[in-house]
């Protein structure tokens, strides 16, 4: 099970551009991660897990 990182709670002085950028950075990891993991999957004749996520506006 895949555990993705959920920002929502925030507060609005927390969100530098710096913040934003990291928080970027880690959703393109994510995806990254479960590609290679599907990858993986697929290599060793099992069945991919639902590789469509898609994410929502950060803020």
């Amino acid at each position: 099970m895949t555990t993705f990182l959920k920002i929502q709670n925030i507060k609005e002085k927390d969100k530098t551009p710096l913040v934003t950028e990291l928080i970027e950075i880690v959703y393109l990891l994510q995806e990254e991660i479960q590609k290679l993991k599907d990858e993986i999957a697929i290599l060793k004749g099992l069945k991919r897990k639902g590789s469509g996520r898609k994410f929502q506006s950060l803020f």
